[in-house]
């Protein structure tokens, strides 16, 4: 694979504008608020230079928001840390914080004491004139354009007490129509408003001993995550869309949709609220199965039983497991069902395993013939499932790595032994080639920075051997592994004293057809606990994560641009077309009479003048320059990357800056 290099992004700053007193005093409902231009990927802010003016957010594509605090006083505003400060803006003496960022507008208020005059509440009056629809599903308010795309969103609010402990708020909206329904809200009519402004209140309740306390609303632009978060996991549904579910974070909703036509996040409601080490796939229906896992205090296990339905929007509670579990392993069988392996239940690590189908839930099946925890396991072509190491150990320590692998067959409810790999190995990646042979890489063989492997293991296709193939430039374990499209295996991130020094951003490919491993580039922040997910178009999409800190918002993109050169098996879709990378094979052309300078270009490399003077269809552009049980230790892990990386949240077009 040719190395591209980083896709840039562009740094986007905040547009800040304060008010005057004069028209900050005036009390006629708050004008329309300029919006951000498209092309600008973050908000248009106007701060008020008193506390009781008007904020306005524009936002790219013209939805704009104006909103104010109602019974502020005309305190003055000075700047403060990259914020502007109001004291003693509420007649309760509550200071009044707003800080704006190039995606979120925040909105503190702090109070010293219990408020007394106003009471435990915020009302603010929002302008919602230029706004097409709202729409409040699982604690998240959006704000819609007329396609239902969510533009603008206020984040669900928290208090924040003395002691840094952070409680949901309540929400009420009156004065104005919105959707409570959960259907994605895309492409389907919205619920208009119905009138040019609403009252938006902002409830809590705290003892007194637990003041000073912060109440903190944040306004978030659309194409950010709903909820920060680290240690989830992600599906790619059959519409295109990606379900996030589960995962640490402070609050929010359990689940949300990415849309990648128009880059924007909605929520989802339904979902088990907070839950890590826990698995979720797609069943062969389309639907999304989620089961198991933690909270952040790592125990008790779960055993609560999710099922997400693409046809209503929503996860629904299904029948429990019979004791909780995390650190298993679920996965989906071509007929349907889901196979559940392994993992630690309230005591010690299991063997016991179980199939789950729509009708009955889960059914116990035979038993693993070895226990095992953070193993890895795939579906191979046939339809048996390959379980490879994982960890066998007592409660406490110790605990023994394992060599082993088992194969399941579904079909006859029978467990055979398979080859041993050459190194035992936990919090391993496995993935299943087109042809049939499995690739492990990474994992660990002791405990913590110990033992860190970065071997990488072929099982040929009869499953009766493992070879070693290789070794990564980075040891890597609880990393992530992407099977691309072009057949290559995408590795990403670390754990261990390498990571937490901040010294491994690396991610790297290994090439099946020619058995080699290549750096791929770096990623442009630091991961942990963070999805790394094949889109339609070939892209692989990183949402969230963390960097040993709170979880993050942010994403990025691993892929080509559209019309970059390239080579057979250079682009990352395995779409390389008459020299260029295109978004399918059939999706991007030579138009007649000019085959040749495609065909010029395929074989001179990215370097190739010949491919510019190639015009292309669907591009509409032409082709030119590149541009465990240690649960506890499972939370340093996770970083995640990709070669020719950007910020899904700073790029333009989901499909590059030539192929608008």
């Amino acid at each position: 694979m040719k190395m591209r290099g980083l896709v840039g992004s562009s740094i986007i700053v905040a547009t800040l504008h304060c008010q005057s007193v004069s028209e900050e005093s005036s009390v006629r409902p708050p004008e329309a608020p300029k919006a951000a231009t498209a092309a600008s990927k973050s908000l248009a802010v106007d701060l008020p230079e008193r506390a009781d003016g008007t904020v306005r957010i524009g936002t790219p594509g013209g939805l704009s928001l104006a909103f104010r605090l109602r019974g502020a006083r005309g305190s003055a505003g000075r700047a403060m840390d990259g914020a502007r400060l109001y004291a003693r803006a509420t007649s309760d003496g509550g200071n009044l914080v707003l800080r704006a960022s190039p995606r979120v507008v925040e909105d503190f208020v702090r109070y010293e004491r219990k408020p007394v005059r106003e009471g435990e509440v915020l009302r603010y009056d929002l302008d919602v004139s230029n706004v097409a629809g709202l729409r409040y599903v699982a604690g998240v308010l959006e704000l819609l354009d007329g396609r239902g795309t969510p533009r603008l969103r206020m984040a669900p609010p928290f208090v924040e007490t003395a002691a840094k402990e952070r409680r949901p708020a309540r929400v009420s909206i009156e004065g104005c129509a919105y959707d409570e329904g959960p259907a994605a809200p895309w492409g389907r009519a919205v619920t208009k408003p119905g009138a040019r402004a609403c009252e938006l209140l902002i409830g809590w309740n705290l003892r007194d001993e637990e003041y000073p306390a912060t109440v903190d609303p944040a306004w978030v632009l659309g194409t950010e995550m709903v909820s920060a978060r680290s240690f989830h996991q992600a599906a790619a549904l059959d519409d295109g869309r990606l379900l996030v579910v589960g995962g640490q974070r402070s609050l929010g909703p359990g689940a949300e949709l990415y849309d990648p036509a128009t880059e924007s996040w909605a929520a989802v409601a339904g979902a088990t609220s907070q839950r890590i080490f826990f698995k979720a796939v797609k069943l062969a229906d389309g639907a999304v199965l989620a089961v198991g896992g933690t909270d952040t205090s790592l125990l008790p296990r779960s055993a609560a039983v999710d099922l997400y339905d693409p046809a209503v929007g929503a996860f629904r509670a299904l029948a429990p497991l019979p004791e909780g579990r995390a650190g298993h392993s679920l996965t989906a069988l071509p007929d349907g069902r889901a196979l559940l392996v392994g993992g630690f239940t309230g005591g010690d690590v299991t063997a016991d395993a179980a199939i789950f189908q729509r009708q009955s839930g889960f059914v116990p099946v035979k038993a693993l013939p070895h226990p095992r925890g953070h193993h890895a396991a795939a579906l191979l072509p046939d339809g048996r499932v390959l379980v490879t190491g994982g960890e066998k150990c007592c409660n406490p320590m110790p605990f023994e790595a394992l060599a082993t692998t088992e194969i399941y067959d579904p079909a006859r409810d029978l467990w055979t032994a398979g080859p041993k790999m050459s190194s035992a190995r936990y919090d391993h990646t496995v993935d299943v080639l087109a042809d049939g042979r499995a690739v492990v890489a990474g994992g660990a063989s002791l405990f913590f920075d110990n033992g860190l492997l970065g071997s990488v293991e072929l099982l040929d296709a009869a499953a009766t051997k493992w070879t070693l193939v290789g070794s990564l430039g980075s040891p890597r374990v609880v990393h992530a592994s992407t099977l691309l499209p072009n057949g290559k295996v995408l590795f990403s991130g670390t754990a261990g004293r390498e990571f937490a020094n901040g010294t491994v951003t690396l991610t790297e490919t290994f090439d099946p057809a020619r058995g080699s491993i290549a750096a791929a580039g770096d990623t442009k922040e630091y991961r942990t606990g963070q999805t790394s997910t094949v889109l339609l178009d070939g892209r692989v999409f990183l949402a969230g994560g963390g960097a040993l800190g709170p979880p993050l918002r942010s994403t990025e993109v691993f892929g080509d641009k559209l019309g970059d050169p390239c080579g057979p098996g250079d682009c990352v879709n395995g779409a390389c077309v008459a020299g260029v990378c295109c978004a399918t094979v059939s999706a991007c052309t030579p138009d007649a009479g000019t085959p040749e300078a495609g065909a010029d270009a395929s074989k001179a490399g990215a370097s190739a003048p010949a491919a510019a003077s190639t015009s292309y269809h669907a591009c509409g552009a032409a082709p030119g320059g590149a541009p465990r049980d240690w649960l506890s230790w499972l939370a340093l892990a996770f970083l995640a990357g990709g070669a020719f990386l950007r910020r899904a949240t700073s790029h333009g077009g989901g499909r590059g800056e030539r192929c608008r």
